[in-house]
């Protein structure tokens, strides 16, 4: 499970059902203005990389993660910077994404069943908070699709 704390990226590895084994720091700078939208395979190399928003420049941003050492699972490491993972920059993935035009938003499992980690969002208040559902790609979004087209901001 990856979370943030303050400006602090962390990883908790080894969920045993009650506790994690290890909670491990990845980044202690650069996480307050950034949210977590999912950890999952979206260029189809077997390693898990990382979605996540800025704040400032209103971007999801993909970064790559590396194979293990040995191959089994993704190098941790290479998801606590730009710098350490597979393409050595983190990728623009949409643009757009200030918290007024899109204030919720998760990343979820391969919903479309094309292998790649997909968002589901709620719009601000100028989309009339709708649901949506956006169909992840290798390297950015699809166009959204409109699901629920009640006000969803205080659900």
């Amino acid at each position: 499970m990856f979370a943030t704390a303050g400006d602090a990226l962390w990883v908790f590895t080894g969920y045993t059902g009650v506790a994690f084994d290890a909670a491990i720091q990845l980044s202690a700078t650069a996480w307050t203005n950034r949210d977590l939208v999912s950890i999952g395979d979206h260029d189809n190399d077997g390693s898990a990389d990382l979605l996540w928003r800025d704040h400032s420049t209103a971007r999801l941003l993909l970064r790559h993660g590396k194979p293990a050492t040995g191959g089994a699972g993704t190098d941790l490491l290479s998801l606590a910077s730009a710098a350490s993972s597979k393409s050595g920059v983190d990728a623009q993935y949409g643009n757009g994404w200030t918290s007024a035009v899109i204030p919720l938003m998760t990343g979820s499992a391969d919903v479309n069943k094309d292998g790649i980690p997909d968002i589901w969002a709620i719009t601000g208040a100028a989309d009339n908070g709708i649901v949506r559902f956006y169909p992840g790609g290798a390297t950015h979004h699809a166009d959204p699709v409109g699901v629920i087209f009640v006000d969803w901001r205080t659900h």
